[in-house]
């Protein structure tokens, strides 16, 4: 097993023992910032999904609804603080890429469908005083608050349980919206009338 191990540059021999390359001391580490296994190991559920992809197709029917508020909050809610080491380095990359216009001393972010709040947390880290209001559905966003209240950004964040498709958006308010991996799991139409809704909630300019 350690030689399969080694052959995959997971471990290396060093004298009679074996340890982790730094690759996967980094990676793979549970409880460690980069941890990627909980994601890795949820791909386990996916199979069957594959298994299912024959009537999928001729049915047009998905092995699982992600676009079903009730079936997304069962889904996401175990998921989404594994998923965060995967998306937050990229999401920092792009924040110092992307200037944000702001139109008062405290820039308001509206973070829809939050999740573990990658995206967003990368704008307050870029923008210290910066404030985001973050929607999900509430077993979600208890694993969001978990995650900000860990990275000390707690009073950076005001946390609501809420459906986003039906949730009243203040007009004219915030300087940045964030709807990330969102649109795919609704489809076209409810993508555009959520888009709509979202248009009017951001500052004219």
């Amino acid at each position: 097993l350690l030689k399969g191990l080694e052959g995959q540059g997971l471990v290396e021999k060093e004298g009679d023992a074996y340890r982790l390359t730094p690759l996967s001391a980094h990676f793979l580490v549970e409880g460690k910032p980069g941890y990627l296994g909980g994601d890795t190991l949820a791909m386990l559920d996916y199979l069957p999904a594959w298994f299912e992809l024959d009537r999928t197709l001729s049915t047009s029917t998905p092995y699982r609804d992600l676009g079903d508020a009730a079936s997304a909050e069962a889904f996401f809610a175990p998921r989404v603080r594994d998923l965060f080491p995967l998306v937050h380095p990229v999401a920092k990359r792009t924040t110092a890429l992307v200037p944000l216009k702001t139109h008062g001393t405290a820039p308001q972010v509206l973070d829809i469908g939050a999740g573990s709040a990658p995206w967003s947390a990368a704008f307050t880290l870029q923008y210290p005083s910066a404030h985001v209001t973050a929607i999900d559905l509430p077993k979600v966003v208890e694993q969001g608050r978990q995650q900000t209240d860990e990275m000390a950004l707690t009073g950076r964040y005001t946390w609501i349980e809420a459906d986003m498709e039906t949730w009243q958006y203040p007009p004219l308010t915030y300087d940045l919206v964030i709807l990330a991996h969102v649109c795919r799991f609704i489809g076209e139409g409810r993508a555009m009338t959520l888009l709509a809704k979202l248009v009017k909630s951001l500052h004219v300019g």
